[in-house]
């Protein structure tokens, strides 16, 4: 697994920009620094914020592209993730704004407002101007899942053909590149230009005061210890039902164990619980991995957790369950980790943020997924100005990690989401553990990555083996037809 890639790789990162400010980069820079060894010893230490700003983006100081527009398009609900009109007082949309001007005014270019819309309709944009050989932008904000496809439908070049990207830079999350790169090929990317990978990361919450008032053990002693495994968060819950409005009926002004919605919410208990769809072998042929004894009781403890009691108030809208947490109506949770922003800061009970259960104890850590729902990076195949288009895109994804990943994760996120000091830690934990994977990226929902939900679906009595048996043909034609995308 790559557990802690991410964190390896950035403090490699920080060393070596260290190095590079201290060396000048030749050999008589380094004489004189081994001259003054001992004035370098007096020197205070770079702070973690001074040594993130060291980090060097490789490209030049300056670059004059004569006030070219660096169009985006992105879903309506991103445009804030990426764009800002204008300062705010707001930490992380100030960051934002203060990012785009300075890239503007480095490399001369006009970065407008980005063409919005919601995620097909903005596929159908990109797929009719590249039909007619038009460019209507020069990146592609695109929904993670459909952007599979539009890489499929030859709409989106080959990130490693435009100039000045360095997917080695700590900007591009390790295990997004390794995951998405095949065969020196990767058509979307995933960059710390936009936040929504991290905002949209899955994560569990749990009511503080009312675990307390239930006599529950303690939350963060059991995740800490890696004892936080599936079975123990449907032993603390199954039973925890009130009828709160007193009709006999459960229905969503009741109190809950736990809550959940049967879609995307229960999709990630199949990455949470380290269950791969597939894995590429290295003559480029596909295994599935799906069809498991593993994936079976996989979903029979997911429904068991659903269903197998009273305690859980399942919904099937998206994101609703942090909506009925936010309500004081449950004891825990899934959610998106920006939900703690945008759902949670006015729940009056402090809560906690924990991660996914694990399957069993002898999992090696806590997994969870990115939400299809964010936001990749992409360039139509009609760009022709790819040097632009490079060097303004890797300069705002070391800008957004060098400023608005710290202004949305250590002020926005840790300070005004997170209520204590063991959330903050655990958010990391979680960040750490997360899947952008290949085989759901490219599912275009004509694979197996979405036929969990089928499963929790209002208690679906769905037989795996004959869904399996009846999309396999299909699911391994598509298969082939992404794999043939990166060997063509």
């Amino acid at each position: 697994m790559l557990k802690r890639l991410t964190a390896i790789l950035l403090l490699a990162a920080i060393a070596g920009a260290a190095l590079f400010s201290c060396s000048g980069g030749d050999g008589k820079a380094a004489k004189d620094t081994a001259v003054n060894t001992t004035a370098a010893e007096t020197e205070a230490p770079l702070t973690p914020e001074e040594s993130r700003q060291a980090v060097p983006d490789n490209l030049p100081d300056r670059m004059d592209f004569k006030g070219a527009d660096f169009r985006t398009m992105c879903q309506t609900g991103a445009v804030a993730d990426f764009w800002v009109e204008d300062l705010t007082g707001e930490v992380v949309d100030d960051a934002i704004y203060q990012r785009n001007s300075d890239v503007s005014e480095r490399f001369n270019v006009n970065i407008p407002q980005p063409i919005n819309d919601v995620y097909t309709n903005i596929s159908n944009k990109l797929k009719n101007s590249v039909n007619a050989g038009e460019n209507i932008c020069e990146l592609y904000l695109g929904q993670a899942v459909q952007s599979g496809n539009d890489a499929l439908n030859g709409l989106l070049m080959n990130w490693y053909d435009v100039e000045y990207m360095d997917f080695s830079a700590p900007w591009y999350p390790p295990y997004a590149i390794e995951n998405l790169t095949l065969n020196g090929r990767m058509f979307t990317s995933v960059s710390d230009l936009t936040l929504s990978p991290m905002s949209n990361t899955y994560c569990m919450f749990f009511d503080k005061v009312m675990a307390e008032n239930y006599g529950l053990p303690d939350i963060y002693g059991l995740v800490n210890e890696n004892k936080w495994v599936i079975d123990r968060l449907i032993e603390l819950t199954k039973d925890i039902y009130v009828d709160e409005n007193g009709n006999g009926e459960a229905d969503a002004d009741d109190y809950y164990g736990f809550t959940s919605d049967c879609k995307s919410n229960s999709i990630t208990y199949l990455w949470a619980f380290d269950q791969p769809i597939f894995k590429v072998n290295p003559d480029y042929t596909i295994e599935l991995t799906y069809n498991s004894e593993k994936t079976v009781r996989i979903i029979e403890k997911v429904k068991q957790l659903y269903y197998g009691g009273k305690g859980a108030l399942i919904t099937e809208v998206h994101n609703e369950a942090a909506v009925f947490f936010s309500k004081g109506r449950a004891m825990f949770a899934n959610g998106f980790i920006g939900a703690s922003l945008s759902n949670l800061r006015d729940l009056e009970n402090d809560f906690g943020i924990i991660p996914y259960p694990m399957w069993d104890e002898a999992q090696d850590d806590y997994y969870t997924m990115s939400d299809g729902r964010f936001s990749i990076i992409a360039v139509p195949v009609t760009v022709t100005d790819t040097e632009m288009v490079g060097a303004v895109t890797h300069a705002m994804g070391a800008y957004g990690w060098k400023n608005v990943v710290p202004a949305y994760y250590d002020v926005a996120l840790k300070v005004k989401g997170a209520r204590d000091e063991e959330s903050v830690k655990l958010i990391d934990r979680i960040l750490d553990g997360r899947y952008i994977d290949f085989p759901y990226l490219y599912d275009a929902w004509k694979g197996y990555a979405f036929t969990f939900e089928q499963f929790t679906y209002k208690n679906s009595n769905l037989e795996f083996a004959s869904m399996y048996e009846s999309k396999l043909s299909a699911a391994t034609k598509h298969y082939e037809n992404v794999i043939n995308l990166f060997l063509e």
